[in-house]
């Protein structure tokens, strides 16, 4: 059993992530690129390898790695099936690296994987090593990030209670409809932001400034 799992997805990763020893690294399709680029060695390699460079696929094989294949024509995405697979070894945290890139569509499906991910009874995080993307349900404490910002957009049509304190914009008790920008770009200040929601499901994004 792992407690958690890291995901290397196909899309942007600026850096390597911090891998202990526990976590179990799955490779996502061309996320094994991310992998071989950063000498990272998955305990798993998962896909129906329709992106991934045959340099990097013959890296795992000479590695000898446990490779799963899929067909091309299915229902869930590579990362989604990826989830499960480590949602069925016990993992209770998934992160997913290369989880945003170029293409609008994977990356805000796998945003919204972090809602199945919750529903599996796990948390989750993606990033592509210079934002990251959480899902916020109750309460969440960012520690403050020199040059970084913070957003939070609802995923419910109405989130309820929305208490934001120790960031340059504070807020108590806010009611957020789905479509308002009011919280968006908020900036940490030397302490701790801690953030609670009573009510609804929101995202919360952690940028760069520079972005």
């Amino acid at each position: 059993m792992t407690e958690k799992a890291l995901l290397f997805a196909g899309g942007t990763l600026t850096g390597p992530p911090a891998v202990s020893e526990t976590d179990f690294v799955i490779a996502v399709d061309s996320g094994l690129d991310h992998c071989l680029k950063f000498q990272i060695t998955p305990q798993l390699v998962l896909g129906d390898f329709d992106s991934v460079s045959h340099e990097a696929l013959a890296w795992a094989k000479t590695r000898q790695l446990k490779i799963i294949s899929f067909p091309p024509q299915k229902n869930k995405t590579d990362t989604q099936l990826a989830v499960e697979h480590a949602i069925a070894l016990g993992a209770k945290r998934i992160e997913i690296y290369g989880g945003l890139g170029s293409r609008f569509d994977h990356s805000l499906a796998n945003v919204q994987l972090l809602l199945y991910i919750l529903e599996l009874g796990a948390s989750g995080m993606l990033t592509d090593g210079s934002q990251r993307v959480y899902l916020l349900t109750d309460e969440f404490t960012l520690l403050p990030e020199r040059g970084m910002r913070f957003s939070i957009l609802p995923l419910s049509l109405t989130i309820e209670g929305l208490t934001i304190r120790g960031a340059r914009y504070p807020l108590t008790e806010a009611k957020i409809k789905l479509g308002d920008t009011r919280t968006i770009s908020n900036e940490f200040t030397a302490q701790p932001v801690k953030i609670s929601l009573r009510k609804g499901k929101a995202l919360l994004f952690v940028c760069p400034r520079s972005l």
